[in-house]
């Protein structure tokens, strides 16, 4: 707590852009999609968003001159990393739309009820 207020006020500690946020978010978007093909995906864009609003934040504190010249190549991989990460989801969620679409996962479930319950008798 004392080091994030000495960072507000401007003592001698040099900010760091949020890059270990992003890498944690982007593992959890992956997670939650792998996850989700079962179902829907829909929920990885939660953190997905949340680490592409943390990357633009520091940006914005980079070119603002809040975040040292040294993390401009942290800032800018975390920052396109999310937007590969988010058009990566969104294509994951227009596979799915296909999918629901061609009755495949009316076919995954009912074969996977088949397989735990056995055939009706």
């Amino acid at each position: 707590m004392s080091a994030e207020l000495d960072e507000l006020f401007g003592k001698e500690v040099r900010p760091q852009p949020r890059t270990v946020s992003v890498i944690v978010l982007a593992v959890t978007t992956l997670l939650l999609t792998a996850i989700g093909l079962m179902c829907s995906v829909i929920p990885a864009y939660l953190p997905a968003l949340a680490a592409w609003n943390i990357a633009e934040t520091d940006t914005d504190r980079l070119q603002e001159g809040y975040l040292g010249v040294e993390s401009t190549t942290q800032v800018a991989w975390a920052r396109r990393s999310s937007y590969v990460l988010l058009v990566g989801l969104s294509l994951v969620l227009i596979a799915q739309g296909y999918l629901v679409t061609t009755g495949f996962y009316a076919e995954l479930w009912s074969g996977m009820l088949l397989l735990l319950l056995g055939p009706p008798t």
